[in-house]
């Protein structure tokens, strides 16, 4: 029988993995093109200034050596625009740099990493990079604030630096180390099947995998595929098998059928 793992995907581990200077530095390092020589983990909680003002908590947020602010975020659902979501990000965190007295050109760098697991007609390809330039003249204005969209659901490959990073961003089930070339990586998917042998962590991913299967189930109240729908989507999205057919109170046999129906 296939060992099945916690996907990176799923919102406890990836805190965990990601909460882990090293694998952070690795993954930053792969994905900005530059070297990181130390990171300070901030307070993920962005403030109203208001009363009326909305709140929100990221994934993650670091203060990088060069003083730039990078927040990470992992995105399973299409929850409303993730570029619009980035600039709310932006301004929130720009506002937390910029103290009173100081200058505007003193403003701390934003980047934000978006991870999205789902499909959206603009990003089609591994890695986009979205930055503030002159449209006529393609010319970059300024790099103060950076959009990093990275899409597993993408139809090309456009980075070579992110290949072995989207298989461990895929997988769940297996991880076969022998995909792997690179030996920080192999570390790092050994780091992954430990957590997911963690109590606490699996603990936590149960209860987000219920969560999002009562929410569905809800949402999907008096539909008669409702089971089958919720049973199907959370296959994909790598949910062990057993979660599931307790989530749904449905037997192995009852699933497989469903699994295997059009196939």
């Amino acid at each position: 029988m296939t060992e099945s793992f916690v996907p990176l995907t799923s919102d406890g581990i990836f805190k965990a993995f990601f909460r882990q200077e090293e694998y952070l530095k690795m993954f930053l390092e792969d994905t900005l093109k530059i070297k990181i020589k130390k990171i300070e983990y901030q307070d993920s909680l962005l403030e109203r200034e208001y009363e009326d003002n909305k709140e929100c908590r990221l994934d993650l947020i670091v203060l990088l050596d060069d003083n730039s602010y990078i927040s990470v975020e992992m995105q399973n659902e299409k929850e409303g625009d993730m570029i619009y979501r980035s600039h709310y990000y932006l301004n929130k965190i720009t506002t937390r740099s910029l103290n009173k007295g100081k200058r505007y050109d003193e403003i701390k760098k934003f980047i934000a990493i978006n991870i999205i697991n789902y499909k959206d007609e603009r990003f089609k390809k591994l890695h986009h990079i979205c930055k503030l330039c002159d449209i006529e003249t393609k010319k970059i204005i300024s790099d103060v604030e950076e959009i990093h969209i990275i899409s597993i659901k993408n139809n090309e490959i456009n980075d070579e630096g992110l290949r072995e990073w989207l298989e461990i961003l895929k997988e769940g089930k297996s991880w076969n180390m022998n995909k792997f070339k690179e030996k920080r990586l192999e570390k790092a998917v050994k780091e992954l099947k430990r957590l997911s042998r963690d109590k606490e962590v699996m603990e936590l991913y149960d209860r987000e995998m219920k969560e999002k299967i009562d929410t569905m189930l809800t949402y999907n109240q008096g539909k008669s595929e409702a089971k089958e729908e919720a049973a199907k989507k959370f296959y994909q999205n790598g949910v062990d098998k057993e979660v599931i057919c307790q989530s749904l109170n449905l037997t192995e046999e009852q699933l497989e059928e469903i699994l295997n129906k059009n196939n």
